[in-house]
């Protein structure tokens, strides 16, 4: 008996909130790495597809690297860890310094 009332109290249970997904959506975010992403431009961020497209739209269009003004930019996550995502944007063949993809 107290194994099934155990059980019960499992299921019953809500599920638990996701601290870096929650954290990532709420609000809006600026960058100190470009002028026109900074924050008088920010941003806001939200996943799709069961958590496998990240997608960032800006209050203003900023440049992408091609050259062309954007105003949403849409990534897929490659991985994810408790306190990170990984992500690579649509559309970008910068390469890093191995001369592999970002």
């Amino acid at each position: 008996m107290r194994w099934m009332m155990a059980l019960l109290v499992l299921v019953a249970a809500p599920a638990h909130a996701d601290p870096l997904k929650d954290q990532l959506q709420a609000g809006l975010w600026g960058s100190d790495h470009y002028q026109d992403q900074m924050c008088d431009n920010p941003h806001r961020i939200r996943l799709e597809e069961g958590d496998r497209r990240m997608i960032f739209v800006w209050q203003r269009p900023i440049r992408f690297h091609t050259g062309a003004m954007l105003r949403e930019i849409g990534a897929t996550v490659v991985s994810r860890t408790f306190d990170r995502y990984t992500v690579v944007q649509d559309g970008d063949v910068r390469l890093g310094n191995d001369g592999t993809a970002l």
